[in-house]
């Protein structure tokens, strides 16, 4: 079978289901065949054949009657057209609803879902095609008039037009409006803005290094509030490492503990992030050799007092003292 075209393959085919038919059987189809009873029943089975072709849709349908017959579809679509324009005319005079033939208003060529039904698609449509109003200095940019409510100073001083106010669960409210004199809508500088205030302000700085939401736990979109805070210079990350940074003396004198309380942070972090700056070893070795440090740890005091004077682990203090005792340091 090697070498085989598959047009000669194909021809086989034929002549085996023919034989088939004329009721041969699969050992006599493979001798005249002169090939192996597998490849006969191979021949003869289901697999081989090509599927027929999947039925074409109604869209593909009527797309290549168009395309065959262009001068028969105009013919029927003007007849189509006149039939469609008695028929609107017949219901009209009695009263019925061009489109879906029942009872219309009083008044109109529409019932009451048609007309809804109509309007939308008109809006639908409008709103697709509508080309952007170019901007142009001194041009009414929307013929829309916000009310204002009030006009404020934000906290760098500029005055804001306000638009509305959304009261918050931590004491202050949000302000929204537009730069006092500045075009608004399209062209212009678009809808109200979320207002950078005092108090907005100082909430973020109070919270800055929290990630429990709270920052953005807020009545406005979280889009407006990541926008507001970016201008603004507020980053978590840069904010976090300059903590840290600012405060490298306090975590070399402090405890983990004293540093946790006096910042209110998880002791966990402070440990973490100790590590992270000092490494795991933050004195000096032989800083058990001075004079405060081994006269405690030789003393017959309890190992918790001894540990909490020297700001050491309960276990550390019992290996020192055991070690400085034997004189092994």
């Amino acid at each position: 079978m090697a070498g085989k075209s598959r047009i000669e393959i194909y021809e086989r085919k034929l002549r085996v289901r023919g034989w088939s038919a004329a009721g041969l059987s699969i050992k006599e189809i493979a001798a005249k065949e002169n090939v192996p009873v597998c490849v006969i029943r191979y021949d003869l089975s289901r697999s081989y054949w090509p599927k027929p072709n999947p039925p074409l849709s109604a869209y593909e349908r009527e797309k290549r009657y168009i395309l065959k017959h262009p001068e028969r579809v105009k013919r029927q679509n003007a007849r189509n057209n006149q039939k469609l324009a008695e028929s609107h005319a017949q219901r009209k005079a009695q009263g019925l609803c061009v489109l879906c033939g029942s009872p219309s208003r009083p008044g109109k060529v529409y019932c009451r879902k048609c007309s809804v039904r109509t309007t939308d698609a008109v809006l639908k449509f409008l709103l697709k095609n509508k080309s952007p109003i170019p901007y142009s200095p001194g041009a009414e940019h929307s013929p829309r008039s916000a009310e204002i409510i009030d006009t404020i100073k934000d906290a760098f001083g500029d005055l804001w037009d306000v638009r509305e106010r959304r009261a918050t669960s931590h004491g202050f409210v949000l302000e929204f409006g537009w730069p006092s004199g500045a075009p608004r809508g399209r062209g212009g500088c678009g809808g109200p803005r979320l207002i950078p205030t005092r108090p907005l302000i100082s909430w973020w700085k109070r919270h800055r290094l929290e990630r429990d939401g709270s920052n953005f736990n807020l009545p406005a979109s979280r889009t407006a509030l990541k926008k507001l805070r970016h201008i603004l210079g507020f980053d978590f990350y840069q904010d976090y490492a300059h903590f840290w940074i600012q405060h490298l003396d306090d975590m070399m004198q402090l405890s983990e503990a004293a540093f946790a309380r006096k910042y209110t942070l998880q002791p966990s972090k402070v440990s973490e992030m100790r590590i992270r700056l000092f490494g795991r070893k933050l004195r000096l070795n032989g800083w058990w050799r001075e004079d405060t440090a081994h006269s405690l740890l030789i003393s017959d005091l309890p190992h918790a007092f001894v540990a909490e004077k020297l700001s050491i682990s309960i276990g550390a203090s019992s290996r020192l003292r055991s070690l400085l005792k034997r004189g092994l340091l």
